[in-house]
């Protein structure tokens, strides 16, 4: 499969999922059962894991950090 018919295919995958977010969550907001704060948290967790998990086991990446870039993210982190 060439680059170009993986790009479409992602882009096409990444507009279909993004459009059907309010699918799921009209119905939980009308059950008040998140707010959409802990939707969006939720969503970026599930994200997050998703793509390290990734990382380490399809493309085999190290995701160790030393102490300096510990810092900086523990300082970014602090400010967001």
């Amino acid at each position: 499969m060439s680059d170009t018919l993986k790009g479409y295919l992602f882009a096409l995958v990444s507009a279909l999922t993004y459009g059907m977010i309010p699918l799921f969550m009209i119905p939980l907001k009308k059950l008040d059962f998140f707010s959409v704060d802990t939707a969006l948290f939720y969503r970026f967790l599930i994200a997050a894991i998703l793509i390290l998990g990734y990382l380490v086991f399809y493309q085999k990446e190290s995701v160790k950090i030393n102490l300096k870039e510990g810092f900086v993210l523990s300082v970014l982190g602090l400010f967001y």
